[in-house]
């Protein structure tokens, strides 16, 4: 049987949670465009991509003018690989504002990820003369001309995405990649070095890297790398654990 105390406790818990409820909801219809919009940003962090959608939907409701909320909307659709949706949030936030470097970009992204390399490179350089200190525009459009096969114009986007934000871990590991696919391997070995010197938390670096080792010969540095990749690579990630183990193997590492 539970002790008076305990009983006047527990009701004392379900009148404390009775008020924060209500607090809350109540504090939820007192949010402003931008609140919504930071709460959106907060779930987006934490990959919670549906919950940030209605945070930014909650925000377009509030107002419907505001282009950074269909921008920041549009890349929670993305991350969620709903592509054509991206898209038309980017769009209508370039209708609000034209001058909208980030959501060029990331239109460009979006095209990118939808097959239409065209279209992409069109936005990212439409984003870069807006502003031609933005890194990510000209990274982006260098993933384009990767898909379009042209790596010479894809090293030199990834190249100045780096001349202009030295701490662009994507970028080198773009420029490693494609220096890789162009047998360059030095070269790529050297950008990933860069990237997981400033983020070894990279696993894709390592994964990468190692790969570059082995055509080069380099077993027990590229034992190393598979070895730290599959040490810290999400474990979603089940096939490309497996090959990593795989190769290990292969190297009798």
């Amino acid at each position: 049987m539970l002790s008076r105390r305990c009983c006047r406790t527990i009701g004392l818990t379900v009148v404390l949670l009775f008020g924060l409820f209500t607090f809350v909801a109540g504090a939820e219809e007192n949010l402003t465009a931008e609140q919504w919009m930071a709460r959106g940003d907060s779930l987006s962090q934490q990959r919670d991509y549906d919950s940030a959608i209605a945070s930014y939907t909650k925000a377009l409701q509030m107002d419907p003018q505001f282009a950074a909320a269909y921008n920041k909307r549009g890349l929670a659709y993305y991350w969620k690989g709903q592509f054509d949706q991206s898209i038309a949030d980017y769009t209508k936030a370039l209708k609000i504002d034209p001058r909208f470097a980030a959501a060029y970009s990331n239109r460009g992204a979006a095209y990118n990820a939808a097959g239409k390399y065209d279209k992409a490179i069109a936005d990212c350089t439409q984003a870069v003369q807006i502003d031609p200190m933005y890194a990510e525009a000209y990274n982006n459009r260098g993933n384009a001309y990767v898909h379009r096969g042209k790596y010479d114009q894809a090293i030199d986007e990834y190249t100045k995405a780096l001349e202009i934000d030295p701490q662009y871990v994507d970028a080198y590991n773009n420029r490693g990649n494609i220096y890789a696919v162009m047998w360059k391997f030095e070269k790529a070995i050297a950008d990933y070095d860069q990237a997981i010197a400033l983020d070894s938390a990279q696993a894709y670096s390592y994964f990468n890297k190692a790969h570059a080792c082995e055509k080069l010969g380099r077993n027990q540095d590229a034992a190393d790398a598979y070895r730290k990749f599959i040490e810290i690579a999400p474990i979603d990630r089940e096939q490309d654990i497996l090959f990593a183990k795989q190769r290990l193997a292969v190297l009798g590492r």
